[in-house]
């Protein structure tokens, strides 16, 4: 399985953040940059419904404690994903699709 290309989720983050960011300071939200905002939010290469949204069981000398993992999730594609989202909430909450 191939991994979530890192390049495509930042990019992907920073504009959907930038989006919002600019719509927001023209006063009110820009109805044009919101829909874009929210749309690379849930239409990016990063986390989407489409993504492989399952994990793999570990255990032996692989692991010092059995369990699941889920190799194709990293900790800096995750933290931007979710800066992401807490500026699109923050920013433009109130245009959030349905």
């Amino acid at each position: 399985m191939s991994p979530i290309p890192r390049r495509s989720l930042l990019k992907a983050a920073a504009v959907a953040g930038a989006a919002a960011q600019f719509s927001r300071s023209l006063g009110t939200p820009n109805a044009q940059l919101a829909t874009r905002a929210w749309t690379k939010f849930y239409a990016s290469d990063g986390y989407t419904e489409s993504s492989p949204w399952r994990t793999e069981e570990l255990s032996g000398p692989v692991a010092l404690v059995p369990g699941g993992e889920a190799s194709w999730v990293y900790t800096n594609d995750t933290a931007l994903h979710g800066l992401a989202a807490i500026e699109n909430l923050a920013l433009l909450g109130d245009r959030m699709p349905s």
